[in-house]
């Protein structure tokens, strides 16, 4: 989850560098001492500095699946970062308050929580901070997340809900999901949510795709199949294309002008794919929305683990997920934006009973609509974080809305033939 980083300063960061300084620094009582992790666009997290042997633990610990030679590497910096050797920049935090909240959260879990490992993410819409439970000896106890503002808060909760329904029916045989220990207030006003531990190797592998399959398909025997309802979840997404906001004042015409051009687009599919009809045969079940890489790992049993389940939803197409992940992997590697329809099709025609080619492109499409809707949504509605002026979150905003245009624009911008036949 701590990403390798090659700063060696000895300084005292302020706190007012930290990302969500106001919710995690409440200026009184005493104060916690932390390593800090750097990268170019800023403090990425923050490491209890709390010893060598707690510093290796945290440090060796990868969230992505990684090369073994980046897994060696890895350890290898923990253990000098542990003798001292590089990473000195130190930061004080009054944390009380962040303790308190997360106290009176896990209160009769019997959770142990001594050290705490704060990670921030790259600036983002979502972006939140996601907080590691450590006990003594640095050994992952429960994992935290603190909504900060109405996107992310809103996520969280909806977390939370996903996660006591997965735990509701019958146990999973494969899938491991973790469970939820607790949602309450966070400082600040924030929303905090924790969960239990998902057990994965220090260097996770993503599981191959037979076994992602049996996993999907026990997710999606939580509920039932649904022949037809993919008309619901298509209504849906034409409702969050008329919610997306209108450009920010002050933003700069181009900006704004990309931003209508997206919500044109986005409405235009979706009248268009609304009115299909083939969407009578699409079958749908539960889907966790956001299946990638960094979300699922085999256990040492053989087993699923899968976290991160903010985007849950009981109605979308079979073989979303499994598309979803094709769809991330192809963005990753920047393949030719006309195969990225492609692709997905490719995927979902494995899944969906009654598959054909038009059927499986325009769920194709339907899933860059669901995203592009997502991201937007977020975007656009975000307040510039703790910290950061307007003009930069202005700036941030229009940078992430011509990527999101980049790649979602040419899978939507398509002749109605291709839709209809």
């Amino acid at each position: 989850m701590t990403e390798l980083h090659q700063g060696a300063r000895a300084a005292t960061a302020p706190a007012t560098e930290i990302p969500f300084a106001g919710l995690l620094d409440d200026g009184s009582g005493s104060t916690s001492t932390y390593r800090v992790v750097r990268r170019p666009d800023g403090v990425r997290s923050l490491l209890p500095d709390a010893g060598a042997p707690v510093l290796r633990r945290v440090l060796s610990r990868a969230n992505d699946p990684e090369s073994r030679r980046r897994h060696l590497a890895r350890r290898g910096y923990a253990c000098v970062a542990g003798a001292g050797l590089v990473g000195r920049e130190r930061v004080h935090l009054a944390d009380g308050a962040l303790r308190s909240s997360l106290e009176q959260v896990l209160s009769g879990t019997g959770v142990e929580v001594q050290h705490l490992a704060l990670h921030f993410g790259p600036p983002r819409a979502n972006r939140k901070p996601v907080v590691l439970l450590l006990d003594g000896a640095g050994r992952l106890s429960a994992v935290a997340k603190i909504g900060t503002g109405p996107v992310t808060s809103t996520l969280v909760r909806h977390e939370a809900g996903a996660l006591r329904s997965l735990h509701s029916g019958p146990p999973h045989t494969l899938l491991v999901v973790p469970e939820l220990l607790g949602l309450g207030p966070g400082p600040g006003g924030s929303t905090l949510m924790v969960q239990s531990v998902v057990p994965v190797p220090d260097r996770p592998q993503v599981p191959d795709e037979s076994l992602r399959r049996a996993a999907q398909r026990e997710l999606s025997a939580h509920g039932p199949e649904w022949p037809g309802s993919a008309a619901g979840w298509v209504a849906s997404l034409f409702d969050r294309v008329l919610a997306l906001p209108d450009p920010d004042e002050g933003c700069d015409t181009e900006h704004a002008d990309l931003q209508r051009r997206l919500v044109g687009t986005a409405f235009r599919a979706v009248t268009d794919l609304a009115s299909a009809p083939w969407l009578d045969d699409v079958v749908c079940a539960p889907s966790h929305g956001d299946w990638a890489p960094q979300n699922l790992a085999v256990t040492a049993e053989g087993r699923v683990a899968v976290w991160d389940w903010e985007r849950f939803a009981d109605v979308r197409p079979l073989g979303y997920d499994e598309a979803h992940l094709v769809l991330q992997q192809h963005r990753r590697h920047t393949q030719p934006e006309g195969s990225l329809v492609t692709s997905c099709a490719e995927v979902l025609s494995r899944w969906q009973p009654r598959s054909r080619a038009l059927q499986d492109r325009g769920l194709a499409r339907l899933l860059v609509l669901d995203l592009l809707t997502r991201y937007a949504g977020d975007l656009w509605r975000a307040q510039p974080a703790d910290g950061v002026d307007v003009d930069t979150h202005l700036a941030r905003t229009a940078r992430a809305t011509r990527e999101l245009a980049a790649w979602t624009l040419p899978a939507l911008t398509t002749h109605h033939t291709t839709i209809h036949g």
